[in-house]
Order: C-alpha cells, then sequence, then structure tokens
C-alpha cells in the first residue's frame, strides 16, 4: 500500500484538486457558458477508468532498462503465492480508485454548493427519484453486483494485459490493430444496413469459442500449476453464478421481448459472462511467467 497505494491516493487528490480549479477558473472567464454541471458529470463518469489504468500500471512496478521488461524486485522475491500477490495488488487498486473518485465526487459537490447550479442539480434529482423508487431491492443488489464483478474483472484484465504485453508483444499489437481495424468498420457497416453481416457472424461465433477455450485452459493450467486451490474453483464459481444469473435478470428486464437478436450476438454475449472466470486465473498466470523467468 505504501509503495504504490499511496501515490496514486495522492495523484488522486491532485486530479480532483486540479479538475476544481480548472473548472473554476473556466467558469469565471464565461468559456463554459453555463455547461460546468454537464462538465463535472463527464469528469465523474470517466475519471474512475482514468485512475484504473494508471493505478494499474502503479501496481505492476515493471521496470524497463535496456529493452528487458522484469519486475520489481519486491514482487520477484515477495515469499507469497502469485494468486495472494494478485488478489492483494487488485484489493489495493479497486480501493485506492474508488478513494480517488470520491475525492472527484467531493470536489464536484463543493463546487456545485458555492458555485454551481445547485437548484438544476436538486431538481434533477428529484425528476429522477420517482424512477428510481419503482426499483425494488433485489433488482438494486442485482446491479451492485453486476458493477463490483465488471470492475473488478476489468481491474485484473487491466493487469493482465500489462503483465502479458512484454511477454508476447507481436501478438498484443496485432490485436491492437485488430481493433484499429474492426471499429472503424463495423462503424462503416452499420450505416450501410449491415452489408458484411456473414462475416461479423463468423466473427461473433469464433470470438464466443475462443472464451470459451480460454476459460476452460486457462483455469485447467492455473490449477495445475498450483497457482489457484481447488477452494477458489468452488468460491469463485459460486460468485460467477450469482453474477451471471443476475446479469441475465436485468437483460431480460431491460431489453423488451420483441428485439430480435441475431444468435452469433447472443452467443458472444453468454460467452462474455465467462469473462470474471477468466481473469482470475489468468492474472496468475502471467504474474508466474514473470516470477519465473
Amino acid at each position: 500500500m505504501r509503495r504504490s497505494g499511496a501515490p496514486l491516493l495522492l495523484s488522486g487528490l491532485g486530479a480532483a484538486v486540479l479538475a476544481f480549479l480548472g473548472i473554476f477558473v473556466l467558469n469565471a472567464q464565461g468559456d463554459l457558458a453555463g455547461k460546468a454541471t454537464a462538465l463535472w458529470g463527464i469528469v465523474l463518469v470517466t475519471s474512475p477508468f482514468a485512475f484504473l489504468l494508471i493505478g494499474a500500471e502503479w501496481l505492476l512496478g515493471l521496470r524497463r532498462k535496456q529493452g528487458a521488461v522484469s519486475l520489481s524486485t519486491f514482487d520477484a522475491t515477495q515469499a507469497m503465492d502469485n494468486g495472494g500477490l494478485v488478489f492483494i495488488k487488485l484489493v489495493v487498486l479497486t480501493t485506492c480508485v474508488l478513494l480517488s473518485w470520491l475525492f472527484m465526487a467531493s470536489a464536484a459537490a463543493v463546487w456545485t454548493m458555492l458555485w454551481g447550479d445547485y437548484h438544476q442539480v436538486t431538481q434533477a434529482v428529484w425528476e429522477f427519484q420517482p424512477v428510481l423508487a419503482k426499483v425494488s431491492l433485489p433488482w438494486w443488489a442485482c446491479i451492485g453486483l453486476v458493477l463490483i464483478v465488471n470492475y473488478l474483472t476489468a481491474a485484473a484484465m487491466l493487469m493482465s494485459g500489462g503483465l502479458f504485453a512484454p511477454l508476447r508483444p507481436k501478438l498484443m499489437g496485432t490485436v491492437f490493430a485488430a481493433g484499429l481495424i474492426y471499429f472503424p468498420l463495423s462503424v462503416w457497416d452499420a450505416k450501410h444496413g449491415w452489408m458484411l453481416k456473414p462475416f461479423w457472424d463468423a466473427h461473433a461465433w469464433a470470438m464466443a469459442a475462443a472464451l470459451a477455450a480460454a476459460t476452460f485452459l486457462s483455469w485447467r493450467k492455473a490449477l495445475h500449476e498450483g497457482y489457484l486451490r481447488r477452494s477458489h474453483l468452488f468460491t469463485s464459481l459460486c460468485i460467477w453464478l450469482a453474477y451471471t444469473c443476475a446479469a441475465v435478470a436485468l437483460y431480460l428486464r431491460v431489453i423488451p421481448t420483441n428485439v430480435s437478436i441475431p444468435f452469433s450476438v447472443a452467443a458472444l454475449g453468454l460467452s462474455s459472462l465467462s469473462l470474471p472466470l477468466v481473469a482470475i486465473a489468468v492474472a496468475p498466470l502471467v504474474l508466474g511467467a514473470h516470477r519465473h523467468r
């Protein structure tokens, strides 16, 4: 916590102060033209992801010297199994990100009370209150569970990606390049009536199969290497089953029944529910690959 958590907390506090002063100066000069509240909303939505990206990089503590990438001496020689070390890093990362976001939310609240349109914010809250009141406690529990598991999965995947990239730089570069090509291609195809639907269907089925295979192979290797215990498997499966049931229930509640979804998209969506299991197994595997180099 002292090595990585404290700097991340200080960075979060510094970012909140800079956002506070920056929006104050822009608003005083009249550049925002009454859009300060909306700008704070954008900052509050994007800041957790920014803190997550920065925090994952700091917590990994990778050292780059003469083209070689390695763990810090502390992480490489720590007398702790890889699963336990990943768990501690994940807890520190998510805790610091949450506290950093609370710093930003506090700055937004103080700014709104002093110089913002407090009545506009209050009116918006009152307008949303009837909608929020219709959501019962079990559904709020489902929403909370899905958000927490997805955020922890994102944190674990970022840590795993940061560790895996130095091991397979060409593969990561290929995946990144494919993403840069697929995104504009999908936007173009959506504007032209999905002319390439067979192409997207084939890729959706392939990605669904790849996710299913990755889940099985990663857990098999992690258990075989001793990075995860059998008790971890039982606990993880229980949490994952609860998460899956909550996600499917929310989907059935939100999406109208008359909406038609292609089978390939449904298969990809269902297979993506296994990402939390992949993250649990892959993170200690790639950490172990660095520690045993």
